[in-house]
């Protein structure tokens, strides 16, 4: 399968259901999902490459629906991907919810980054810096920026949201 089919699969669903994929034509943005394959970090363009066996793929998707957005995405390993892809996905995971467990009234933001952070170095991987997580509602992306790592924020807000993505180095 290629990922501009999947994207072309997901965008007739969301029609179909009466929502509008958030990210085409958000900026420039081309395609109506993210789909990240192997060492893109996020944010990938849906293309014609044919995904292989031994692929991580990270499908994104947001979606306009009843005046908010909602973003999700999940990395999948195809039925060849190797133990060292299978733990990058597995911490990442566990990385995203040790980071939401922490949320609530009175938290700061940075407390997300720390359990973040913890989970990634006691696994033996490191955070890209480049990417940070971020608020959504009534607007695609917005306030407050949530840093994936280790960085003192003393903002408190009862509500975050943030993701973490895969990223594998060949």
């Amino acid at each position: 399968m290629k990922t501009d089919s999947l994207d072309h699969l997901v965008h007739e669903e969301i029609i179909r259901l009466g929502g509008y994929p958030s990210p085409l034509n958000y900026m420039g943005f081309p395609k109506s999902i993210c789909t990240s394959v192997n060492n893109v970090v996020c944010h990938g363009i849906p293309d014609n490459r044919e995904l292989e066996s031994t692929d991580m793929i990270n499908v994104d998707v947001t979606v306009y629906y009843n005046g908010y957005h909602g973003d999700t995405s999940r990395t999948v390993a195809l039925p060849e991907v190797d133990d060292a892809g299978h733990r990058l996905i597995a911490t990442a995971e566990t990385a995203l919810h040790a980071g939401v467990s922490v949320c609530g009234p009175g938290v700061p933001l940075s407390a997300i980054g720390n359990a973040v952070q913890d989970v990634v170095d006691l696994a033996g991987f490191t955070i890209c810096k480049s990417f940070l997580g971020h608020g959504i509602g009534d607007d695609f992306h917005t306030m407050p920026d949530v840093l994936p790592y280790v960085e003192p924020m003393p903002l408190p807000l009862p509500l975050t949201w943030s993701a973490v993505e895969h990223c594998r180095i060949r």
